[in-house]
């Protein structure tokens, strides 16, 4: 997956991106729908107008879905500690003990916003920022 796959999300709210992240094939609030006039689709289930939901065209749900198996995969191969870590410091500067944890969720790491070998403290990508949402109350 590459950062493009998924770059019509970072352009949305935090709210809405935590919201698609947490179920991209949920319904989507009618207030939302013209922020996001070009990503979404409306089904009918019956032909009365006021009648079915809105949801990310299908296109839009499938890459969702990938990058959220891809971020599932690499949160189930952190420590405890790690995800603790991330999940404490997601909002600001990160310390550099979790760089490498973090470098290895390519293209969303911290290599897109800092070299390699940088001892510095830095921040996360908004995607990963979002997607520690997702566990920051479990």
């Amino acid at each position: 997956m590459t950062e493009d796959a998924l770059s019509w999300l970072v352009a949305l709210p935090a709210a809405v991106r935590a919201a698609l992240l947490a179920d991209p094939g949920g319904d989507l609030p009618p207030d939302l729908i013209h922020r996001m006039s070009s990503l979404v689709v409306k089904t009918y289930w019956t032909t009365a107008a006021d009648a079915g939901r809105w949801g990310l065209r299908p296109r839009y749900a499938a890459e969702l879905r990938e990058g959220r198996r891809m971020f599932d995969a690499w949160w189930k191969g952190l420590s405890p500690d790690t995800r603790a870590g991330l999940v404490k410091h997601r909002h600001g500067l990160v310390p550099n003990e979790y760089r490498e944890a973090v470098g290895d969720l390519r293209p969303f790491g911290v290599a897109v916003y800092a070299g390699a070998t940088s001892t510095e403290r830095f921040r996360l990508h908004p995607l990963v920022v979002d997607y520690l949402g997702l566990h920051a109350n479990m």
